[in-house]
């Protein structure tokens, strides 16, 4: 850090109450210790996870959020998982949501590859 920019922090610091002083530098701890967190690589391809025997539409959807990792679960995701789950409740086979929900999971994956 430049001698400026400490003497900017230290004129801050010296205004600062005992309980704004302790805050700060519990902050300071946490943006060191995220600092030095292990990176975790961006995944670009989907992780091939296999269906379990027997598998039901919710372990399904469990399984595709770990095989998409890079997807995120915005509202147009959940609503239409949510959609299909319902579908499932309502008398749909398992079966046949599973393949709607990797469907849309494959979709959403090609989406976020055009972006």
């Amino acid at each position: 850090m430049k001698d400026a920019a400490k003497e900017r922090l230290l004129a801050v610091w010296r205004q600062l109450s005992v309980e704004d002083r302790h805050a700060v530098e519990q902050f300071a701890h946490f943006l060191l210790q995220k600092e030095n967190a292990p990176r975790i690589p961006d995944v670009l391809e989907p992780v091939q996870i296999e269906p379990s025997e027997g598998e039901t539409a919710i372990k399904a959807l469990k399984r595709l959020k770990k095989t998409y990792p890079m997807i995120e679960a915005d509202t147009a995701l959940l609503d239409g998982a949510s959609g299909i789950i319902l579908k499932r409740v309502m008398g749909m086979e398992d079966a046949e949501a599973i393949i709607l929900l990797e469907k849309m999971f494959q979709e959403c994956y090609q989406d976020w590859k055009k972006n």
